[in-house]
């Protein structure tokens, strides 16, 4: 007998609402992440850079180990060489 799967809809626009602001603020200050992080993966949450590292599975690795809900941390590639990113 399968379990039913209950779906809390405010628990995914919670998640959704504060992933999707830690992307714009990524997006926002870009520039200025590019100054301190160039070619490193960074990941944003509540507004602030809570890492970095240029491995972003030891990146992510971290972040878990500090207890952060990674659902909602944008992590993203800050480089001033956009084929670098490609690669």
């Amino acid at each position: 007998m399968k379990e039913k799967v209950v779906i809390d809809k405010e628990k995914i626009r919670e998640i959704y609402t504060r992933g999707s602001a830690n992307s714009r603020w990524l997006i926002e200050h870009y520039e200025e992440l590019i100054k301190n992080y160039n070619n490193s993966f960074v990941a944003v949450a509540e507004g602030k850079v809570i890492d970095h590292d240029v491995d972003p599975s030891r990146l992510l690795q971290r972040v878990k180990e500090k207890g952060i809900d990674i659902s909602t941390v944008a992590i993203d590639f800050v480089t001033d060489n956009p084929a670098l990113y490609i690669l």
